[in-house]
């Protein structure tokens, strides 16, 4: 019937999936934006957004997107050497990467 511990178990693979791709997209997005940042400090700051995304997602789907982007870039821009405009797109292009891959695959598969 209803499987509590399959939920719980893909909620936190798909969390931890989400994670890792943002901020390894992330980082590709500050090596292009010439910034210097932890890959730890950014996992962090993914982590966080991914939570804000998916609590506030449970609300209104579009308020999850724009809360982890709005989360992501002030976390970015305090933990890294990037300012607030820079921040945002350090965000932007690294949704961008996540979008490319995700089409890329679509037309692969």
């Amino acid at each position: 019937m209803f499987d509590i511990a399959g939920s719980i178990a893909g909620f936190l693979i798909g969390f931890a999936v989400m994670t890792l791709i943002c901020a390894v997209l992330l980082w590709c997005a500050m090596k292009i934006a010439r910034e210097n940042g932890s890959f730890a400090g950014l996992l962090v700051a993914s982590a966080i957004s991914v939570i804000v995304f998916l609590l506030l997602g449970l609300i209104y789907w579009f308020l999850g997107i724009v809360g982890g982007l709005i989360v992501l870039a002030i976390l970015i821009s305090q933990w890294t050497t990037a300012d607030m405009p820079t921040a945002f797109f350090t965000v932007l292009v690294s949704w961008a990467l996540a979008f490319g891959a995700l089409v890329g695959l679509a037309l692969i598969f």
